[in-house]
């Protein structure tokens, strides 16, 4: 494995490892969906210098000259935005989200967060706080069944 794929894998790996074990925990628990996109969500936003960075490179490998390189950051990158998928599912199953292609939202409401994410960076206009509501507000009202 070649110093790129490594870098790759360890991208990969540095995920889990931005999340503490009791929101993990927390996740895997089963929750009402919106609940689950809030602990997510501030998760993410908590850490959020490590996951646009992580995001950006990512891309930018998946994107890159290696073809087999760009595989496997395109799986990684892939499997970081796709996390919540299963959560997805199981809400649509139980009627408290829109139907719809799961893949899909799970992308767009990366894509939310990563720019919420972006916006707070800016400057102070916002809390953290503030920033978490008008997401699951927004998630609330673009999702609902």
């Amino acid at each position: 494995m070649g110093k790129s794929e490594l870098f790759v894998e360890c991208l990969d790996r540095l995920r889990f490892t931005m999340v503490p074990a009791t929101t993990r925990a927390q996740i895997e628990a089963k929750m009402p969906l919106i609940d689950e996109a809030r602990l997510r969500a501030q998760a993410v936003l908590s850490r959020f210098a490590g996951y646009r960075t992580m995001t950006n490179l990512l891309g930018a490998a998946a994107h890159g000259r290696d073809a087999e390189v760009a595989a496997r950051a395109r799986d990684a990158l892939h499997r970081m935005v796709t996390n919540a998928e299963p959560s997805l599912r199981r809400a649509m199953a139980a009627g408290e989200l829109r139907r719809g292609d799961t893949e899909l939202w799970a992308y767009m409401l990366w894509g939310a967060l990563m720019a919420l994410g972006d916006r707070l960076a800016l400057d102070d206009r916002y809390s953290q706080a503030e920033a978490l509501a008008a997401y699951v507000d927004f998630m609330r009202r673009a999702t609902a069944p």
